[in-house]
């Protein structure tokens, strides 16, 4: 690496020797030069230099496997472009926009609509800590559990797009009416089912599942490992009596 001259000490050292604390290791104090840090002198010698990279590495906590599949699962889109410092606008606005289908638009501007007259957070998060019993009838009964499922099976279809609408409108009225839309359709077992079933499960699970028969629920209870479901230490083992 090419010796780096750090010139006279600045504003920046002449602020740190005046700093009470700082006065035991006034001849020391770091440059931040682009990737590396230089630890130097006052008179301005470089006494040592880092990688930033190989530093922040080592601070780092390790990612877990359910980190890395996340990051792998997709693409950077046009974010990608936010991080360059350079981002190409014109392609943005060369994207189309997301449009509903007259299905889904009907869906939302009625169903959800009337969902949303339903429930109140302040009822849900503050009296009754739940849904009032109609509320979950009417999401059972209205398909808001099977919109990812296909229409073969008994469920909406509805896009990703859609889904997001859904939730985002649920939840300018009440969370749990949000959260409890959201899971089956995303964290439930109906994708699960649709890529890993077999034939017999999905005609068993998705019409259930569909019509509100079967609620899916996703739980994690593990004090080392928060919402990372695959780094939950703990094991289950079933016995017969």
């Amino acid at each position: 690496m090419a010796e780096f001259d750090p010139g006279p000490p600045g504003p920046v050292a002449d602020h740190l020797a005046n700093v009470p604390s700082y006065q035991a290791h006034r001849d020391l104090f770091w440059y931040d030069w682009g990737p590396i840090f230089y630890r130097g002198r006052m008179d301005g010698s470089v006494i040592e230099t880092i990688n930033a990279k190989d530093l922040f590495r080592k601070i780092a906590p390790r990612m877990s496997a359910t980190e890395r599949d996340a990051i792998e699962a997709g693409t950077v889109w046009w974010d990608a472009e936010l991080f360059s410092g350079n981002p190409d606008w014109k392609r943005l606005f060369e994207l189309p926009a997301p449009r509903l289908t007259p299905e889904e638009q009907s869906f939302l501007d009625n169903e959800v609509e009337q969902l949303c007259a339903m429930v109140s957070d302040w009822d849900t998060s503050v009296k009754t800590q739940d849904l009032p019993p109609d509320a979950w009838q009417f999401i059972k009964d209205k398909g808001f559990l099977g919109m990812i499922i296909p229409r073969q099976y008994g469920g909406k279809q509805f896009s990703a797009y859609m889904h997001s609408q859904v939730v985002m409108k649920l939840g300018s009225r009440s969370s749990a009416a949000a959260i409890a839309v959201m899971v089956p359709n995303s964290l439930g077992p109906a994708e699960l089912l649709l890529h890993y079933g077999t034939d017999a499960q999905k005609n068993h699970y998705l019409p259930r599942l569909a019509q509100g028969l079967e609620i899916p629920c996703f739980a994690l209870t593990s004090p080392y490992a928060g919402s990372d479901a695959a780094a939950i230490p703990e094991s289950q083992q079933t016995s017969t009596p």
